[in-house]
């Protein structure tokens, strides 16, 4: 090639630059204002209100409530670009409903022209909240695996390229959802605390198997205590003394039963002891962790008028029985 052609094919190419057909997508979720009939309120220009200003990601702990997403489309490019498909979980059914729909595809943005779309979905409890983009999980299983975030993927294909933006919907669970201490795990509840499954979080799992007091864990703090793992009658795995631990008495699962002890990693019946006047000599309790002691029969919620006598209770609280009063003998009938 001479040096004159090499010339006037440069001079050509720079004469017709190469165009890319790019754009861009945004999607942010929020709440949005309502009229007193509960329809989604329209500004001015015909877009939807937003009470609450939508961003990347939307915590919704109230219900019932209008959630909305705002699906935007950019175009980048120096030319018209044109949009070939507009794909999104939540921009169809009979459960939504779209302001300012997406034309028909394929349709052409002008040069620094935008798009703009909105999605409105009325989620009624917690339930309704899980079941976006798919269905409420019915055991404690599927909710784990689904967990409490609700994410929706908006794609934006052209001819040149493809767009994609997200934005998640995170299901807070009412705080009476669960009780005795429990957390709700999208609809299961289960103890933070020793979950292997859900260890300190929802979804954080433990490597080792074993969750102690919310942490992951393959060793014991304290020396002189052994790390027990679950066992499939629902004991979690926890820190015990096997000397003294009668439900781990000299080796892990080794259970003592309800009315023996546990002494130097032996399981033995505790023997009765002189007692003071006024006291009487008690073994374990079949009901409560009562220890082998002299207890007051006139006082004591868990030895009330005999060492067998059910223990005294307040009223059901919604989660656990809360201890009551001994009076004479008698547990009290009020608080």
């Amino acid at each position: 090639m001479t040096h004159e052609i090499a010339v006037a094919v440069l001079l050509s190419l720079l004469a017709f630059p190469a165009v890319a057909h790019e754009v861009s997508c945004d999607d942010r979720v929020g709440i949005l204002a309502t009229d007193a009939q509960g329809r989604a309120v329209i500004g001015p220009e015909g877009a939807p209100v937003f009470a609450q200003e939508p961003g990347a990601t939307l915590a919704l702990r109230t219900f019932p409530a209008l959630v909305g997403w705002q699906l935007r489309v950019d175009n980048l490019a120096s030319e018209p670009s044109t949009v070939l498909s507009v794909e999104d979980p939540l921009l169809g059914g009979a459960q939504v409903t779209v302001h300012g729909a997406f034309a028909a595809t394929p349709f052409q943005i002008p040069v620094g022209g935008s798009v703009t779309s909105y999605v409105a979905r009325r989620i009624g409890s917690y339930e309704e909240c899980l079941a976006v983009g798919g269905t409420a999980p019915q055991d404690g299983a599927a909710a784990l695996a689904c967990r409490d975030d609700r994410e929706n993927r908006f794609v934006v294909t052209t001819e040149t390229n493809v767009a994609e933006c997200r934005a998640r919907l995170v299901c807070d669970p009412p705080p009476d959802l669960c009780g005795g201490g429990m957390m709700a795990c999208g609809l299961a509840c289960v103890d933070a605390q020793s979950d292997p499954a859900n260890c300190g979080t929802c979804g954080n799992v433990c490597a080792s198997g074993m969750c102690v007091h919310a942490t992951c864990t393959d060793s014991c703090s304290n020396p002189a205590e052994t790390l027990c793992p679950s066992t499939a009658a629902g004991v979690p795995a926890r820190c015990v003394d096997l000397s003294s631990d009668r439900t781990a008495c000299g080796a892990c699962g080794n259970y003592c039963g309800s009315l023996r002890i546990c002494d130097r990693g032996t399981c033995v019946t505790p023997e009765p002891q002189p007692c003071a006047p006024g006291l009487t000599w008690c073994g374990l309790s079949i009901y409560t962790d009562r220890q082998p002691g002299c207890y007051d029969l006139q006082t004591t919620y868990n030895a009330c008028g005999s060492c067998d006598a059910m223990p005294c209770r307040q009223s059901w609280d919604g989660s656990s029985h809360k201890p009551g009063r001994c009076e004479l003998g008698v547990c009290a009938t009020t608080p």
